[in-house]
């Protein structure tokens, strides 16, 4: 189920369009992904903006992989 983002601060609003903006700048990319905590707001902001987690995925589960050094 996804969560609400309630984010109504001015750094949340200038994150969003941020984030809004780079989406728009790539509408011919294929797939943009993004890495971040796994914390419920940070979840429920990028569900906000349309992105989804990786196991939730649709039509199909996605695999995600990092290598971190």
């Amino acid at each position: 189920m996804p969560l609400r983002w309630t984010g109504d601060d001015g750094k949340d609003r200038k994150a969003g369009a941020l984030l809004d903006g780079l989406v728009e700048r790539t509408g011919q990319v294929w797939r943009v992904v993004l890495m971040t905590d796994a914390g419920d707001a940070q979840r429920a902001f990028h569900q906000s903006r349309g992105f989804l987690e990786g196991h939730d995925g649709a039509p199909a589960e996605l695999r995600s992989f990092a290598l971190f050094r």
